[in-house]
């Protein structure tokens, strides 16, 4: 019921009313974290995989984008479509006394309430604790990532399972088991609802057994010391439509998707240091507005083949520099994609109140130059636009 009023990123939106989304609408970080625990909650009710995907969606996405690098300060609030983060930078219609209300998207080590600050840390060791579980007859691994597991099981006794993988941004998953003594049980694996397929190879040879998207994979065997199991992912980039606007007054715009995550155009962002309006307790709390650097270029549209959106893209894997995090500005993965600037496209607000706009107005007027642009997953972005137009493109890259 309520996937249809999550954000892009799988977050819920932070507003009372839930219909209120959108490209530009608040979602609140505490919602990224308590959606996680009550959809994986969900999952261990009902088995449903469809749960298990709510809860990656969400840390994969939306969790770590409202982060600054350092993961000390947050942003309360934070929107698909952003180019400001600041205490006015959200639209919305109230004034005076109800500012109160006001977007809250700045980065702040202590926020005005302090749900945000104190539920944010929850996200992390719930995640990990969460991706291996037991079953009455063996192990179940619902969330992928590099892990060790170390547990007890009747017969095998001590069972340790080491997951070697980059994922979510690589599309192979290597797990190794070493059982304290050789014995059956059923390992079994979950092939998310948004892959296209799943390969299964169990000490280099491939398995017959049924991987089927949106399920889990029971391998089944007499498990020794030494044992590998390799999953591989069948991922396909996904077009996001949101909805068409009333009588075409606005370009329809789409985001891109490609197995669990989410793919934004980055915005290159300025820190801007300041003292905020209102703030938790606590001495030398520290907050900062984000504004788009002033050669940021974000107004594109994109060329892209709609019936088939990965004819059009081109996915890049990024060297990472010695220590770089996962979700840094340096992408470990992008969607290279052509690309023209949409000129009549601008921001919102006046100079010194800033906002990000809605999508471009039609018909709008295009740049004769075609670029190639970088699309990175959603979670490595501060200030990014997330559903930009589509145009339909002349032919495969």
């Amino acid at each position: 019921m309520m996937q249809r009023y999550l954000a892009i990123d799988g977050t819920p939106y932070g507003t009372e009313p839930i219909f209120s989304t959108g490209s530009r609408a608040n979602c609140e970080h505490c919602g990224a974290v308590e959606w996680m625990i009550t959809s994986n909650t969900l999952l261990r009710l009902t088995g449903d995989v469809k749960y298990a995907d709510a809860v990656e969606r969400a840390m994969y996405n939306g969790y770590p984008a409202p982060k600054s690098p350092d993961g000390m300060m947050l942003g309360y609030m934070h929107s698909p479509n952003q180019l400001v983060a600041s205490e006015w930078s959200a639209p919305h219609d109230n004034d005076g006394d109800l500012d109160w209300w006001a977007s809250r998207q700045h980065f702040s080590t202590a926020h005005e309430p302090l749900c945000c600050n104190a539920n944010g840390p929850r996200g992390i060791p719930n995640f990990v604790e969460w991706m291996a579980m037991r079953a009455p007859d063996g192990l179940v691994i619902s969330y992928y990532g590099p892990a060790s597991v170390d547990t007890l099981l009747p017969g095998p006794g001590h069972v340790k399972l080491s997951l070697k993988t980059d994922y979510p941004f690589e599309d192979e998953v290597r797990i190794s088991v070493d059982p304290e003594r050789p014995a059956p049980f059923t390992l079994r694996l979950r092939i998310p609802g948004w892959c296209a397929g799943a390969t299964l190879l169990v000490n280099g040879v491939a398995s017959n057994m049924e991987a089927k998207p949106g399920t889990y994979a029971a391998v089944e065997r007499k498990w020794a010391r030494g044992d590998e199991v390799i999953l591989r992912f069948e991922n396909r980039v996904r077009l996001v439509w949101r909805r068409r606007p009333e009588f075409h007054i606005r370009a329809r715009c789409a985001a891109l998707e490609r197995g669990p995550l989410v793919f934004a155009l980055p915005v290159a962002e300025d820190w801007s240091p300041f003292v905020p309006p209102a703030h938790g307790p606590g001495p030398e709390i520290k907050a900062c507005r984000l504004f788009p650097k002033a050669d940021a270029v974000w107004n594109y549209a994109l060329l892209v083949d709609a019936d088939d959106p990965g004819r059009s893209l081109v996915l890049k894997k990024n060297a990472a520099s010695p220590g770089a995090r996962p979700w840094d500005a340096q992408a470990p993965v992008a969607l290279e994609v052509k690309a023209r600037r949409v000129l009549n496209w601008r921001m919102e607000g006046d100079p010194d109140h800033p906002k990000t706009p809605g999508f471009p107005f039609n018909p709008m007027q295009l740049s004769e130059k075609v670029e190639t642009i970088q699309l990175v997953p959603f979670g490595c972005t501060r200030l990014r636009m997330t559903y930009l137009p589509i145009l339909a493109s002349p032919g495969t890259v």
